[in-house]
């Protein structure tokens, strides 16, 4: 079969020839019709996520996919990684059906950041109608949906902060209250920034970026008032598109009520993860009908290795083998 092999880190995986996949106990085999590249695939893949294994070369890559069984019946999963492939190992264990009339293509793009949004809200931050949002990386995929599922909840009031000028002026019809872009210098970027949680007080932050633009918000959002009354700000860390480490100063933390927390694979409780495949089909319904902000660039397997490290503009892409 065909399938995107990988040779050695931060290189893109080819389009080759490799043997078939063989399924173990309680696996089987699906033909795959589309897998998505995700931010968690090249990192991965690169081997800088904590979740990579040993490095062995080559391999393939592709963590999750929609696939179709042989009795033709269709199910988005997960399993072993190549799910960019013709051909992947799949478990029933974690399976969601898709619904007839929705495009493979979609239902393979939307669980990554719409879980990734859905829980940014309703897991641990345990966000609340009325509260303010901010939404550190709202161009990108989950933070579009992110604001979107906050005007859904009732959010009192979104802040919505990216780095794509094009997508940030469509937040508004998203229900983002305030755009705020980090396209700019460091200091227009403070300066908005600062104007921003200066009107409204902050109740959580959701970040997919880290890096430099969390350190600016942090730093506005740090108190320079030994008498000013605490008021608790939930920082939610679920994504470093902008970069994996920051330098955080002491007295942000004193000078601020503000608590950091994260949001992945390892930091979410088990009878949270459990809600997942009951939450990925109410997605997959609002997608049936065209109610989630979510564009998809689908393309041949073959063409995975140009595709694999261009930027996409704000849209997920799909390869379809």
């Amino acid at each position: 079969m065909k399938a995107a092999v990988l040779h050695g880190p931060d290189q893109a995986p080819r389009y080759e020839q490799v043997s078939d996949p063989v399924a173990g106990a309680g696996e089987e085999i699906a033909r795959v019709l589309a897998a998505s590249l995700k931010n968690i695939d090249r990192a991965i893949a690169s081997g800088r996520h904590y979740h990579a294994g040993p490095a062995e070369w080559p391999r393939l890559v592709g963590m999750d996919g929609v696939v179709q069984m042989e009795d033709g019946s269709r199910f988005y999963t997960g399993g072993r990684p190549g799910f960019i492939a013709e051909r992947a190992v799949v478990s029933r264990g974690f399976a969601v059906p898709v619904p007839q009339g929705l495009d493979p293509a979609v239902a393979a793009a939307l669980p990554n950041p719409g879980l990734a949004a859905w829980f940014a809200l309703h897991g641990k931050a345990d966000f609340k109608r009325g509260e303010t949002l901010l939404v550190l990386g709202a161009t990108g995929v989950s933070g579009r949906l992110a604001v979107a599922f906050a005007r859904d909840a009732g959010a009192g009031h979104i802040i919505a902060a990216g780095r794509n000028p094009a997508l940030l002026e469509a937040l508004p019809g998203l229900g983002a209250n305030k755009a705020v872009s980090l396209a700019g210098s460091d200091s227009d970027v403070r300066a908005a920034l600062q104007e921003a949680v200066s009107a409204h007080h902050v109740d959580l932050v959701v970040d997919y970026l880290w890096g430099r633009p969390a350190e600016m918000l942090l730093d506005v959002m740090g108190g320079n008032d030994l008498n000013a009354e605490a008021r608790r700000t939930r920082y939610l860390q679920v994504g470093s598109m902008a970069g994996r480490s920051i330098t955080l100063k002491a007295d942000i933390l004193r000078s601020a009520e503000i608590e950091v927390f994260g949001q992945g694979g390892g930091s979410v409780a088990k009878n949270v993860q459990e809600k997942a495949p009951e939450v990925l089909a109410q997605l997959f319904a609002r997608a049936l009908e065209g109610q989630l902000p979510l564009e998809v660039e689908a393309l041949p397997l073959s063409e995975v290795e140009t595709a694999w490290n261009r930027d996409s503009g704000g849209r997920r892409v799909v390869f379809r083998p």
